[in-house]
């Protein structure tokens, strides 16, 4: 569940995979934005 890239990582989050993308972003950090501006 350490994929960040991958989908698999979807799986292991407790909501629809249309907003897992969204959501995984958002539980390991803050937003897409963190991963640009690191």
């Amino acid at each position: 569940a350490r994929r960040r890239e991958t989908g698999p990582d979807w799986s292991a989050v407790p909501e629809p995979v249309g907003r897992a993308p969204v959501r995984r972003h958002r539980m390991r950090g803050e937003s897409p934005a963190l991963r640009a501006g690191v």
